[in-house]
């Protein structure tokens, strides 16, 4: 999903942008409320919830970072490295209103340029297969999501209007039934 500044400057009046593009691609997000290590990704907003923000977070080029006022003018005074930054008195607000946009009922068919589908894949209409996402040889059925670094192994069967969350992992011969919204486990 394409962000503009604009979009989200009308959710949360008071925001500021920082090592940005005027148009911000997200296709994941998460909520980070500890410290343990962790592997950002391109493409997600991390709504980094911490008391404290470790160094390596704030030094790592994928991703964008959604941070507190409070959280920032901490970090501020310390380098920032390649991190895009939004900073808001609202995290919550905009966090929630980025979740809104990507889970909106109306999906646009799209499958990311880092994502791999093998040729004999089935993909039904509507569907939105996510970046880093791998797809072998299956079905996927209409209005479907596949978030960024989840998988599908061979053979399984994903129903119409599934939702398979970022980093999942479809093994082979597996079927999934419609109306689903499968989390990493």
């Amino acid at each position: 999903m394409l962000v503009s500044q604009e979009v989200l400057k009308s959710v949360s009046k008071k925001v500021s942008f920082h090592n940005l593009d005027e148009t911000i691609e997200i296709t994941d997000i998460e909520h980070v409320q500890n410290k343990s290590g962790r592997r950002f990704k391109n493409q997600c907003l991390y709504w980094l919830d911490l008391n404290d923000i470790p160094d390596n977070y704030i030094n790592k080029p994928k991703g964008v970072l959604l941070v507190g006022k409070k959280q920032f003018q901490k970090i501020g005074k310390r380098k920032t490295g390649d991190a895009g930054l939004i900073v808001t008195d609202d995290p919550a607000l905009l966090f929630f209103s980025v979740a809104e946009f990507l889970c909106n009922d109306e999906i646009v068919s799209s499958i990311h340029s880092t994502a791999t589908v093998h040729p004999e894949a089935i993909i039904g209409n509507n569907v939105y297969i996510g970046a880093g996402a791998v797809v072998d040889s299956c079905t996927i059925g209409d209005n479907c999501i596949l978030h960024s670094n989840s998988s599908l192994g061979k053979n399984v069967k994903i129903g119409n209007n599934t939702v398979i969350h970022s980093g999942a992992n479809i093994g082979f011969n597996f079927l999934v039934l419609n109306k689903i919204h499968q989390v990493p486990g």
